[in-house]
């Protein structure tokens, strides 16, 4: 985490799988290596640490809400809108990022509720 902090994303990878094999049943792991490929740009490597964290973690707040804000970003009406509804579920999605993402999906998808 320190090698994030630092904007060493690249160099932080490596020590973020290794914590991720140590502590599998952990999310924070998943989410710090998701963050660290969104940030190099790899975009589908990052999902895939998205969705493992799910597995461990399937009310995750933030892996939710980010889910969400991708598929927004992407124009992916069905799956935004999924993973909005399963945001809005989740009671630890802070109120201000739901009212960002029902917002931002608005403008992506007029006439959308």
């Amino acid at each position: 985490r320190r090698l994030m902090r630092l904007g060493r994303h690249e160099e932080a990878i490596a020590p973020l799988r290794k914590s991720r094999e140590l502590r599998p049943y952990e999310s924070a792991a998943y989410v710090e290596l998701a963050r660290a490929m969104f940030i190099l740009g790899r975009t589908e490597e990052g999902l895939k640490q998205m969705e493992d964290a799910l597995r461990v973690d399937p009310a995750h707040p933030l892996v939710l809400s980010t889910t969400a804000l991708y598929y927004i970003a992407n124009g992916t009406e069905d799956e935004a809108s999924q993973w909005l509804a399963r945001a809005r579920s989740q009671p630890r999605v802070p109120r201000e990022d739901l009212a960002r993402l029902t917002q931002l999906f608005q403008q992506r998808f007029p006439g959308q509720p």
